[in-house]
């Protein structure tokens, strides 16, 4: 759990270390209510105003309309299952619409996703920043698993680019080969010539084939299932 510490070092080598009982949960979930939102550059000011524990400060950048006032209501702690540095996944049992807090930092690339029983079910969630730093995301009443996971763009994009390059160093180098040793057989028989040809024509469908399979799976991987 996030609970913060403090080590001293005392002047003959003996080692202190002091927990912080009043530390907040690494997740946690506010109501909706508890949302207070503000101009991205008055946040810190806001903090001052607004205790983490019972508030959610966001960003009016970020697109989401306050149902009302901000209502201080005490933040109850969410289970953390599993984590990681690119996977996080946590278990809510929300008896309202709230807020779940997640106490990592805000980075884009994140992508949230929600699941009330099976993989099936899942849904992709949106990420609002929090208290200037966190994640944070709205879910309705009932037991959620929530998903944090690592995908950014640019490596997707690296490696749908690392997989052309591979490809057509490995069809030039294909390439290469098959002129060299197709020049050193030249005076072969007409039937070596005709099955040889043959199969290098098999060779590349299947080599197409592979392509084709590999460049749907990068692109679902990208788009996503919907688009």
């Amino acid at each position: 759990e996030a609970t913060g510490a403090k080590i001293d070092i005392e002047d003959n080598g003996e080692v202190k270390v002091y927990r912080n009982e009043n530390a907040m949960q690494r997740a946690f979930a506010l109501p909706e209510s508890a949302a207070a939102v503000v101009p991205g550059a008055q946040v810190g000011d806001a903090l001052q105003l607004y205790d983490p524990r019972e508030h959610v400060v966001l960003e009016t950048e970020q697109g989401y309309a306050p149902i009302g006032a901000a209502q201080a209501s005490l933040y109850s702690p969410v289970a953390v299952e599993r984590y990681s540095g690119s996977e996080v996944f946590l278990k809510a049992t929300l008896t309202e619409r709230s807020w779940v807090v997640l106490a990592d930092s805000y980075f884009p690339g994140w992508k949230a996703y929600s699941r009330a029983e099976s993989e099936e079910n899942e849904r992709e969630l949106t990420i609002y920043r929090a208290d200037g730093n966190f994640r944070a995301v709205l879910l309705e009443a009932g037991t959620h698993t929530i998903r944090f996971k690592y995908t950014p763009m640019a490596f997707k994009l690296g490696l749908y680019a690392s997989f052309i390059t591979v490809m057509t160093l490995l069809l030039l180098g294909v390439f290469a080969l098959w002129r060299r040793f197709y020049r050193a057989d030249a005076g072969g028989s007409a039937v070596k010539r005709v099955a040889r040809n043959s199969l290098v024509l098999m060779g590349m469908s299947l080599v197409n084939r592979f392509i084709d399979l590999v460049f749907a799976m990068l692109m679902l991987r990208i788009l996503g299932p919907v688009q």
